[in-house]
């Protein structure tokens, strides 16, 4: 587990109930599914980055929530699945829809 900080995409109209969650119970379960963009070479891969708050999947339309946590990763087929244990919530004001993942990190 390492301890970094991430972005994921998340509707902001669910910003309160998630803020009203215990924090420890507070765990994010990000499905990435490997695609390629049109403007990125094939050697750079790109991933759709689709939440799961306590096993309930959020849209991938609205704004940003930024959290810090323990970042866990395992393969599965084609998927990679990402656990974080929130411990700080925030929701800048950030647009986009994909991320780069390079070197244990997810970058906007």
């Amino acid at each position: 587990m390492l301890q970094l900080a991430h972005f994921a995409f998340i509707d902001p109209s669910l910003a309160a109930e998630v803020n009203r969650m215990p924090e420890d119970s507070r765990t994010l379960h990000l499905r990435s599914t490997l695609n390629y963009s049109s403007i990125t070479p094939p050697d750079q891969p790109m991933y759709d980055i689709t939440v799961d708050v306590r096993g309930r999947r959020l849209p991938s339309e609205g704004g940003w929530l930024s959290f810090h946590g323990k970042l866990g990763v395992k393969a599965g087929e084609d998927v990679l699945f990402i656990t974080v244990d929130s411990q700080g919530w925030d929701f800048p004001s950030h647009t986009g829809t994909q991320a780069a993942w390079g070197d244990g990190s997810l970058q906007w």
